[in-house]
């Protein structure tokens, strides 16, 4: 029992150290990319909240009679269902990247529309409601978000894998093909495990962020601005 948990902790330890280090050769692309999911909440805020506003007759109509049914909140859908459908959007974005990372860029874009919508549309619904779907996000945001980024950057990056081995296969001097294959890879190898790394990392993340997307975001938003 003992040998097990002992090599279960080397495991850790080790992808802890892999992960610094993917991490930090890659924190430009995640900077980017998260400022890039941060831009366009702020657009699809204000985007939404002029819609919402040069329609409002219609708006009101729609809308209004939900409002008493109207709740900031996902815990209908249980944190087993959050955490596999985050984890399947991540996994989405992983596999996407072969499609020339545009599948990992619309997931960035799709969830920060979503996201800078919802708070508009929360504060014409309720009263307070943008500020406290914010505070609502809060909890489970800080690693929702960014295990949906590092699933998008995963995916970037297997997309960078598969680039540099049709080039690296391209211009090999080798003969035969499955040599050139084999040194191709072995060349490249490293950004493939980066790749993986993170993608376990946004996965990781999404583990943690569904429990408190369920049980822990709505009493926080309900205990800073009740409804």
């Amino acid at each position: 029992m003992f040998k097990y948990r002992l090599l279960t902790m080397n495991i850790i330890r080790k992808y802890i150290n892999m992960l610094i280090e993917t991490l930090n050769d890659n924190k430009k692309l995640i900077a980017i990319c998260l400022a890039l999911y941060i831009l366009i909440i702020i657009v699809s805020y204000i985007f939404s909240y002029n819609t919402i506003v040069s329609h409002m007759d219609a708006f009101n109509a729609q809308m209004m009679p939900r409002v008493n049914t109207t709740t900031i909140s996902t815990t209908h859908i249980g944190p087993l269902g959050l955490f596999i459908n985050n984890s399947l959007t991540v996994i989405y974005s992983y596999i996407g990247g072969i499609l020339f990372g545009i599948l990992p860029l619309f997931n960035i874009l799709y969830n920060a529309i979503a996201v800078g919508s919802q708070i508009a549309t929360f504060g014409f619904l309720l009263p307070n409601g943008s500020l406290s779907y914010i505070i609502y996000l809060i909890p489970h945001g800080i690693f929702e978000i960014p295990g949906s980024v590092i699933g998008s950057v995963s995916g970037f990056i297997l997309f960078k894998f598969i680039w540099r081995l049709l080039k690296d296969l391209k211009q090999s001097d080798m003969n035969g093909f499955k040599e050139r294959i084999s040194d191709s890879y072995q060349k490249n190898k490293p950004i493939f495990i980066q790749s993986l790394i993170l993608l376990i990392f946004g996965i990781i993340l999404m583990m943690i962020a569904a429990p408190l997307e369920s049980y822990v975001s709505p009493a926080f938003r309900d205990l800073l601005v009740p409804l």
